[in-house]
């Protein structure tokens, strides 16, 4: 029960602490998709390190020396408590962001994290030299059931209960009582007899009920771990970029990866291969499907889709590795191999795939797909399977993977004028280029229709801006004269007199708002994404066409709100007749600029009767309440703004106009185009609690 109870509160603790950290450090990398590839890449490599750790010390020393030098390590991590992040590293977040991810979780977290990654594989390897440790590969399970509910537990009653500063406190508390347990363990290996311990575990060979029967096969390890967590990071990717960069969408598929290894390590019989053959290659289908349709997909579909395919080839790889352990002597090393997968995988998503160009896109999910059932067959002739459970994976499951080629070479599948097209993607697209932030296409479509001719900038699958090229100085997109930006600027009281605008603009796409400013403006763009700024000024004229007008055109890097506090601080507040909120990741809403507190900062920088224009369109996500929200706890008034779009080159979009000026709100042309859906009831964030439960559309996009 001590054992039991040590890995089960060590691994709580472990899968706590990832989306805590991810969540004070989202802020401070403009909540990109990467933030969390990163962090799992740095959790996964002190993972491996732990491992190492464990193996090493498991392999090189006499039990009472581990226990001493564990104990050690114990309370050196409790020394290093707490875990909150020094924001003096945020500086460096702009200049390089994987970097200053891993150093600020390096510093932060580096300590503990390693004593309860080392906990888990020592534990039970010690748990082995009892009289009663061959059942060791249930304490794996009983391990990830701990992590899972951490995972579970996270998104549902710690972030909606407890503000981020009482999380790290509760998690320092849960980490000394694990040191004290881990002490108490290390005190009885230590007490127990040297020689008794020592003999009895390296000596007994593999038994029945808790050994392979076929040799070590490291290769395969390492291959069916790395293909999972390939599989599990770039999902996670998908659905950050497509839905919202949060903890609800990194948890989930991260639970379903810790699932996989619960039942597959908790008995063989709970990973069925026929069934999973099946539920694999139902999944192939429907993620291809996904990925060539995008977002005409409903958020269902598309999260059913993602999960039935992660699920069901991580219980095919996991389930192999379990059926491909060794004895207790390699159990330490069995688990290094596992962790150096997992590493491996975290390293090919994290930081080889965004630094290969010529495949701008998130081709390392569809390949990892298509790749799982080609390792699975490998690691089952190994195991010498029976025939049968082969056939259905090389004639069915196999042939389907092949499917999820088509995305990732390249190919999509458009809709227009109510039929299906299957074509390449370089028909159309113009640049294209993957970054930290993201995957960014200039696309130009429409070439044989004059007035509909022209480019998109698209992140992912969702359009960042658009320019007709025989009308290139008129606004589109979302940003049409009757859209919230559109109204805020012709109608402010200034523009009304002739005297010039200062309009901010958190998001710069490629530069649309600039189109509504005149003479004597001032438009200043903040950006977090560098090649964004690139292709706007490279591929789009909006921004050389408002300079030529007599328009000051500012671009600032870095993220919005990092941007417009660092101002504050320095007494230059941007004195905005006007501050469009447009940064979106994708279709992700940025969560850490629809705060009360990034309220209270878009507030101080703006000039009296000033106009904040937030933009709620999304397909997956109903951020109207939240903004209202906003508007409530602020005491300003706001109206709801419906722009149906419809004209060449315009979309529809949805916009909330914030202001202190109850008159402009209640001008003619704003009430005409409010919105007539019923007014929603609303919901405040704050940088401490921001959860999507409740605002999710489920089914399908307005």
């Amino acid at each position: 029960m001590l054992f039991a109870a040590a890995i089960t509160l060590g691994s709580f603790q472990l899968f706590s602490l990832q989306p805590l950290i991810g969540r004070v450090l989202l802020p401070w990398f403009g909540a990109a998709p990467g933030v969390w590839t990163t962090c799992m890449l740095f959790f996964q490599a002190l993972l491996l390190g732990g491992y190492a750790y464990a193996d090493v010390l498991s392999a090189r020393m006499r039990p009472r020396t581990q226990a001493l030098v564990h104990a050690a390590v114990l309370a050196i991590a409790v020394a290093l408590l707490p875990i909150t992040p020094d924001d003096r590293l945020r500086a460096a977040a702009e200049q390089s962001p994987t970097l200053a991810i891993l150093l600020t979780l390096l510093v932060a977290v580096g300590g503990p994290y390693l004593a309860l990654a080392s906990g888990s594989p020592l534990l039970q390897r010690w748990y082995t030299l009892a009289p009663r440790g061959a059942a060791t590969y249930r304490l794996y399970a009983l391990a990830n059931a701990g992590s899972l509910a951490a995972l579970v537990a996270y998104p549902t009653l710690v972030e909606p209960r407890w503000s981020l500063g009482a999380q790290a406190e509760l998690w320092a508390q849960g980490f000394v009582v694990y040191a004290a347990l881990g002490l108490v363990i290390c005190l009885s290996v230590w007490t127990c007899k040297e020689a008794s311990v020592g003999d009895r575990g390296d000596a007994r060979g593999p038994s029945p009920g808790d050994a392979s029967r076929t040799p070590p096969a490291p290769a395969l390890w390492i291959g069916l771990s790395m293909c999972a967590s390939v599989v599990l990071l770039a999902a996670t990717n998908q659905l950050s970029q497509d839905v919202a960069v949060s903890s609800l969408t990194w948890t989930a598929p991260l639970g379903l990866y810790l699932l996989s290894w619960i039942l597959c390590f908790a008995s063989e019989r709970l990973a069925p291969r026929r069934v999973l053959d099946v539920a694999l290659a139902v999944g192939l289908v429907w993620v291809t499907l996904a990925l060539l349709l995008g977002p005409e997909l409903g958020l269902a579909w598309q999260v059913g889709g993602h999960a039935l395919a992660l699920f069901s080839a991580c219980m095919l790889c996991h389930g192999e590795l379990y059926r491909l352990r060794p004895g207790p002597a390699l159990l330490t090393r069995y688990y290094l191999y596992i962790a150096a997968g997992g590493a491996a995988g975290g390293v090919l998503v994290g930081v080889v795939a965004p630094a290969i160009e010529g495949l701008a896109s998130y081709w390392e999910y569809p390949l990892a797909l298509a790749l799982c059932p080609l390792l699975v067959l490998a690691a089952r002739r190994r195991g010498a399977a029976p025939s049968r459970s082969t056939w259905l994976l090389k004639h069915v499951t196999i042939p389907l993977a092949a499917l999820l080629a088509a995305p990732a070479l390249g190919w999509e599948l458009r809709l227009a004028d109510g039929a299906a097209r299957l074509q390449r993607v370089d028909d159309h697209v113009i640049d294209r280029g993957r970054n930290f932030f993201g995957v960014l296409r200039v696309v130009e479509l429409d070439r044989e229709r004059r007035d509909a001719h022209h480019r998109a900038l698209v992140h992912g699958r969702i359009s960042h801006g658009t320019q007709l090229l025989a009308r290139r100085q008129a606004p589109t997109s979302y940003f049409g004269p009757d859209s919230g930006p559109g109204l805020a600027i012709s109608l402010h009281p200034r523009r009304r007199v002739g005297a010039p605008l200062r309009i901010g603009v958190l998001g710069l796409g490629v530069g649309t708002v600039a189109a509504h400013a005149r003479a004597g403006d001032v438009v200043r763009f903040y950006e977090v994404n560098p090649l964004s700024i690139r292709y706007a000024d490279e591929h789009f004229s909006f921004l050389a066409d408002a300079r030529a007008r007599g328009v000051a055109v500012e671009v600032e890097l870095g993220d919005a709100r990092v941007a417009l506090e660092r101002s504050l601080r320095a007494g230059a507040p941007g004195r905005f007749d006007v501050l469009v909120v447009d940064a979106f990741s994708g279709d992700a809403p940025p969560v850490h600029l629809l705060t009360r507190e990034s309220m209270a900062v878009y507030r101080a920088h703006m000039a009296g009767g000033g106009v904040l224009a937030f933009n709620v369109s999304n397909r997956f996500v109903d951020l109207e309440p939240v903004v209202l929200g906003l508007a409530a706890d602020a005491r300003l008034p706001a109206v709801s703004i419906a722009d149906v779009g419809g004209g060449p080159g315009l979309d529809a979009s949805d916009w909330v106009l914030v202001s202190d000026s109850r008159a402009l709100l209640e001008r003619d042309e704003v009430m005409f185009a409010e919105s007539t859906r019923p007014r929603p009831r609303g919901v405040l964030w704050t940088d401490e609690h921001g959860s999507l439960v409740g605002l999710l559309r489920l089914t399908e996009a307005p």
